[in-house]
């Protein structure tokens, strides 16, 4: 019996892209396990950001969010993620959601997105849980730059279902996905204050884009063993700068990723330049991705949450500010 149907082919992009199917109409499973779903809603305000911040604050580790803006879905999307990590021993969740000794993941999870839902609904306006066919479309938009897709009648193997019909090649400087060339430009530190600029810079040049922020949420005791992690080997005259780092409030880990993409890979590189620049005299430092654009692409793939990760540990009182874009 030949094994060879089983091989990995890694050059096809199928055997990187996580997802594997539409198990309910609101819910994605990937490969790992991990559960991925969508609600859409208006950032042009914020209400009752205490409640929501509360809540947020006490999200166990495993939760991740991918929110994002673009020129195929200008209204803010947000796309949660939950990676629920199984006790090998005991054949136990090891960070369930919620209290108990139910192992149903897609039931916990379900839960969950009906509290978060709840205060979303209280926190932003024209809030909405996409379900089957808008799934598939954003995900769809997300990685072939094409507006929609068919529902099919079996919602499995979408890894393959979704790119089977465009090409992925690599070169040098960029990645080129179907007919578009594409390049990232990484923002650096804690940009959240320019993005809305940025953006309509972005939509004035007439530019494809993506804005893509990606936020992990660590728990208490994660965040706690990380900071001892990183201030140990600091001497002892810098010490008295703990307690300004080790706070009470949320801590996370957050990537800021433009990607833009065009038909024309010379007017593409035109573009970024000038972008670049717009974005440096904002005070912002940035990084226009070459040699790590394969890595870069993928970290802002909803789902990929262990791609590519550069920045440190982030603190903030208000972290429900990092849901606006």
């Amino acid at each position: 019996m030949s094994l060879k149907e089983y091989d990995i082919k890694n050059n096809e992009i199928s055997e990187w892209i996580p997802y594997l199917g539409l198990m309910t109409p609101r819910i994605i499973q990937n490969k790992d396990d991990s559960l991925i779903s969508i609600i859409e809603y208006d950032d042009s305000s914020l209400m009752n950001k205490d409640n929501l911040n509360k809540f947020l604050k006490q999200l166990p580790l495993g939760i991740s969010f991918y929110f994002e803006k673009s020129t195929l879905s200008p209204i803010t999307t947000c796309y949660i993620i939950w990676n629920p990590a199984y006790d090998l021993k005991n054949n136990k969740l090891s960070n369930s959601l919620i209290k108990g000794t139910n192992n149903d993941h897609f039931y916990i999870f379900d839960k969950f997105l009906d509290e978060f839902f709840s205060k979303m609904n209280k926190s932003f306006q024209n809030v909405n849980n996409l379900s089957k066919q808008d799934v598939l479309d954003r995900l769809y938009r997300i990685l072939t730059y094409e507006k929609s897709i068919a529902m099919p009648d079996v919602t499995l193997y979408l890894d393959c279902y979704l790119t089977q019909d465009f090409s992925y090649k690599k070169y040098k400087h960029m990645l080129k996905i179907g007919e578009y060339y594409t390049n990232c430009i990484r923002l650096l530190g804690y940009p959240n204050f320019f993005v809305k600029d940025i953006l309509s810079y972005i939509k004035n040049m007439n530019l494809n884009y993506r804005y893509s922020r990606r936020i992990t949420v660590l728990d208490n005791q994660t965040k706690i063993q990380t900071q001892e992690n990183y201030f140990k080997n600091w001497c002892s005259s810098h010490r008295s700068f703990l307690s300004v780092f080790c706070t009470k409030e949320s801590a996370f880990y957050i990537e800021n990723i433009i990607v833009l993409y065009d038909r024309n890979k010379d007017f593409l590189n035109e573009q970024i330049l000038q972008l670049d620049k717009y974005i440096n005299n904002k005070g912002i430092a940035t990084i226009s991705e070459n040699y790590n654009i394969g890595d870069t692409w993928f970290s802002t793939i909803p789902g990929m949450f262990r791609s590519g990760y550069c920045h440190s540990l982030v603190s903030c009182k208000n972290i429900s500010y990092n849901f606006i874009l």
